[in-house]
């Protein structure tokens, strides 16, 4: 077990959002025959029908503590550490006061949420329809915070970004996604356009992995559920900004340049 880090934290700035995401068609949950693949794992294609801005960087104990006042992190020592040991209805609480407290600066017609399981596994593939991390260890611990080599987490932007500039999307720690888990939910053929997830379940999504997870549960197809409620020291999450559904689309933001 790892241990909190001693050293006082420091007055970085948080980081927000770096990435916008236009719509696209890419085929989730690749097999190849040299990944052990989970059978959950059901190959399919999916179809993202609007932009979306995503996180370059998984949220930071800075800006969580901007914005709710507190520091619920098991490791310390910087504000650029993730937030960990945050449960999935912790993670509505905050978006939820993010929205409330920025409203009026935010692009018209558009939210911050979680990112769908969809919208999370396009931009770890970086809309590619190949496993870009796969059970053979093709990734090294010296270019991501994985298999307990340090074991603790480590400042976002540590390593280098994927090709869309994304830093952490394996290891670091696991990042809880808005759907509600369902082993069977995509051998559903109505899955394919902008799934969302079953529409109730009794645990939510992760993705990505974390610090304490091998090279199998890091992989760009894993599917890791658990109970909503729970604060594990290995689970954070990352912001996306998404079309409100609940509101007009007319004069909605376009992703690509922030305007309407």
């Amino acid at each position: 077990m790892g241990s909190p880090q001693s050293e006082e934290d420091c007055d970085e700035e948080p980081i927000l959002l770096g990435c916008t995401l236009t719509k696209g068609i890419f085929t989730e949950e690749e097999k190849e025959e040299k990944v052990e693949c989970d059978e959950d794992e059901t190959q399919h294609e999916v179809e993202l029908t609007y932009g979306f801005w995503i996180a370059e960087t998984e949220t930071t104990q800075g800006f969580w503590q901007a914005v709710m006042g507190d520091n619920p992190s098991f490791f310390r020592g910087s504000n650029l550490l993730p937030v960990d040991s945050v449960s999935w209805n912790d993670c509505q609480v905050f978006v939820d006061k993010l929205n409330n407290d920025y409203r009026d600066t935010l692009p018209n017609g558009y939210i911050f949420a979680l990112p769908t399981e969809a919208q999370w596994e396009y931009a770890y593939r970086v809309g590619e329809s190949t496993c870009l991390f796969n059970y053979v260890d093709s990734v090294k611990t010296c270019e991501a915070n994985y298999n307990w080599e340090y074991m603790h987490t480590e400042r976002v932007k540590s390593y280098c970004p994927n090709d869309w500039g994304l830093y952490d999307m394996l290891g670091n720690v696991y990042e809880w996604c808005a759907d509600w888990y369902d082993k069977d939910y995509y051998t559903n053929a109505t899955a394919s356009k902008d799934p969302k997830g079953p529409c109730s379940g009794t645990t939510r999504i992760l993705r990505g992995g974390s610090w304490l997870c091998c090279s199998r549960f890091c992989r760009s197809t894993d599917r890791f559920d658990n109970d909503p409620d729970v604060r594990p020291y290995d689970f954070g999450f990352r912001l996306v900004l998404v079309p409100d559904v609940g509101a007009s689309q007319t004069n909605v933001a376009d992703p690509k340049n922030g305007t309407n």
